[in-house]
C-alpha cells in the first residue's frame, strides 16, 4: 500500500485536473448545447472534479485505491464497447458504404464499381452512356470553369443512356429525351404537355426503374406528363427549370415537387446567375441551347464523374485506416446513447423566405396562364422514419406555411408517416430513397388527390 497511496492520488488529482478542464472548455463552447443540457454536462463534471479532488486529499488510501480501481473498470468497459462498436458496426464516411453494408446484412448482391467504372464499361461496349449528373455540379468551382460562360446547365445531354444510381445493388439507367430528361422522348418536344413535374431526386425517379417511379404512375393517367427532375435540385434551380423548361409550354397543371432539404437554398443564391431568376423575365433560353449543353457535358461529365469517384475511394480508404482513432472520445457510444442528441441544441431553424418567394412567383406565373399549381412534399427518411429534420423543415411545419399563404398541398410524406412501417417502403429499409413500393404508393397518392380535386383544365385533356 505504500506506493499504491501516491499513485492513487496522483490518479485522482489528475482525474480532478481533467474535469476541470474539461468544464472550462464547455463553459466556453456552451453555447452548442441547450440550457438544460449545459447545466447537467457542467454540473456533472463539477461535481466530477470536487469529488476527485476531495478523494485525493481527504479520504484513506484504501478508499482511495477502491475508487481508482473502479473507475479504472468502468474506463476500460467503455473503451471495449466502443470498440466494438468500432469493430462490428464500423463508420460508413460514404452513403455507398452504408448501403453495400446494408446489402451484405440481408444477402442482396451489390454492384460495387463505381459510377465512372460502370459508364466505362459501358462506352467500350458502344453505348453513348454518361454518369447521372447533380444540379449543383455547375456551382462547383473546378465544373463551372469549364463550363462556357453564362450557361448554368439544368439537365443531362440529351438522347444519351443515363447512368443514374445504385442504392438496392443494381445500377438504374434511363434514356433522356430531347432535353436531357427521364421522360418518354417526344411529349417535351411536342409541347403539348398536360403535367409538368418541376422537382429534386425524388421526382427524377432515383434509384428505381423509370417506368416504375412516381412519374410512370402518374402518367397511367395522365400520358403528356414530363418529369423534370434532375438530383441535387434545391429551390433556385426549380425556379430556373420552371422558367426555362416550363412556361414555354404552359402545362394546366404544374406539381411543385420538393422534399424538407430542397427548402434550404441560400448555397444556391450565392450563384450569380442562378440568383438572376428571380429577375422575372430572366431566362438562358435553355430550349433553344440544348446543343450547347450536350457538347458541354460530353465533353466534362465523364471526368468530373471520376474524380468524384476518385475522392470518395480516398475518403474510404483513410476512414478503415483510422476507424480506431477516435476511440478515446466514445463518438459511436455516444451516438447509440443519443447523448448528443439530448443535450446539444438542435438544428436552427431554416429560413424559408427564399423558398416561400420561389414559389409564389412560380404559382402566380402559372395561374396567370390559366393553370393549376401545387406543392408536393416528399417523404424523407430523415424526416418520416428517424424524425431528424429541424422542426422548420418537416413536413407538416412545410405544410401548414404553404396552405397559410393559399397553396395547395398534397403532403405524401403523411401518407408514408401513416404506415404502420414506413421503413419498408425506402431501399433496403435505410436511409435511401422510395423503394418501387413506395414510387408506387406516391403515385397513386397524387393521381387520387388530382382526381378528388377534379381539374376541369387537366380533366379536359385526358
Amino acid at each position: 500500500m505504500t506506493m499504491l497511496g501516491p499513485i492513487a492520488r496522483l490518479a485522482l488529482l489528475g482525474g480532478s485536473v481533467c474535469c476541470a478542464a474539461l468544464t472550462a472548455f464547455i463553459a466556453v463552447r456552451s453555447s452548442r448545447y441547450t440550457p438544460q443540457g449545459a447545466a447537467i454536462v457542467i454540473g456533472t463534471l463539477l461535481a466530477a472534479t470536487v469529488v476527485l479532488g476531495y478523494a485525493a486529499f481527504r479520504m484513506r488510501v484504501p478508499t482511495r485505491f477502491r475508487i481508482v480501481r473502479e473507475l479504472a473498470m468502468v474506463l476500460v468497459a467503455l473503451l471495449a464497447v466502443e470498440f466494438m462498436i468500432a469493430v462490428v458496426a464500423p463508420p460508413t464516411p460514404s452513403r455507398q458504404m452504408e448501403r453495400m453494408r446494408a446489402a451484405e446484412r440481408i444477402g442482396r448482391p451489390f454492384d460495387a464499381r463505381t459510377k465512372s467504372q460502370v459508364v466505362s464499361n459501358l462506352q467500350e461496349q458502344g453505348q453513348d452512356a454518361l454518369p447521372g449528373l447533380s444540379r449543383d455540379w455547375p456551382r462547383m468551382g473546378a465544373v463551372r470553369q469549364q463550363l462556357p460562360d453564362g450557361l448554368f446547365p439544368l439537365g443531362h445531354a440529351s438522347h444519351a443512356h443515363i447512368v443514374e444510381c445504385n442504392e438496392g445493388g443494381e445500377y438504374v439507367f434511363f434514356d433522356s429525351d430531347e432535353f436531357g430528361f427521364n421522360n418518354p422522348r417526344g411529349i417535351l418536344a411536342s409541347r403539348q404537355v398536360d403535367v409538368a413535374l418541376v422537382g429534386e431526386s425524388f421526382a427524377v425517379g432515383h434509384c428505381v426503374p423509370p417506368e416504375r417511379n412516381l412519374a410512370a404512375v402518374i402518367r397511367q393517367t395522365y400520358p403528356r406528363t414530363v418529369n423534370l427532375g434532375i438530383a441535387g435540385t434545391s429551390t433556385l434551380t426549380m425556379l430556373a427549370s420552371f422558367r426555362e423548361y416550363v412556361e414555354p409550354v404552359r402545362p394546366p397543371l404544374v406539381l411543385w415537387v420538393i422534399n424538407p432539404n430542397t427548402v434550404d437554398s441560400w448555397q444556391e443564391l450565392k450563384d450569380p446567375l442562378l440568383a438572376r431568376y428571380f429577375e422575372r423575365d430572366f431566362k438562358q433560353g435553355l430550349i433553344d441551347r440544348q446543343a450547347e449543353v450536350d457538347r458541354s457535358w460530353r465533353d466534362i461529365a465523364v471526368a468530373v464523374q471520376y474524380e468524384f469517384d476518385r475522392r470518395s475511394l480516398v475518403v474510404i480508404k483513410e476512414a478503415q485506416e483510422e476507424r480506431f482513432a477516435d476511440i478515446l472520445t466514445l463518438p459511436r457510444l455516444r451516438e447509440r446513447l443519443r447523448l448528443d442528441a439530448a443535450l446539444l441544441r438542435p438544428q436552427p431553424a431554416v429560413d424559408l423566405s427564399l423558398f416561400q418567394r420561389a414559389v409564389r412567383m412560380a404559382r402566380e406565373t402559372t395561374l396567370g396562364w390559366g393553370g393549376d399549381f401545387i406543392v408536393v412534399i416528399m417523404p424523407l427518411y430523415e424526416d418520416v422514419v428517424v424524425r431528424q429534420m429541424s422542426s422548420s423543415q418537416r413536413h407538416e411545419y412545410l405544410t401548414q406555411v404553404l396552405r397559410d399563404e393559399g397553396i395547395d398541398v398534397i403532403d405524401t410524406a403523411a401518407v408514408f408517416a401513416a404506415r404502420h412501417d414506413p421503413a419498408s417502403l425506402y431501399t433496403m429499409r435505410i436511409n435511401n430513397h422510395p423503394n418501387i413500393e413506395g414510387h408506387q404508393l406516391i403515385g397513386r397518392t397524387i393521381v387520387e388527390e388530382l382526381s378528388r380535386r377534379q381539374l376541369p383544365k387537366l380533366s379536359a385533356r385526358q
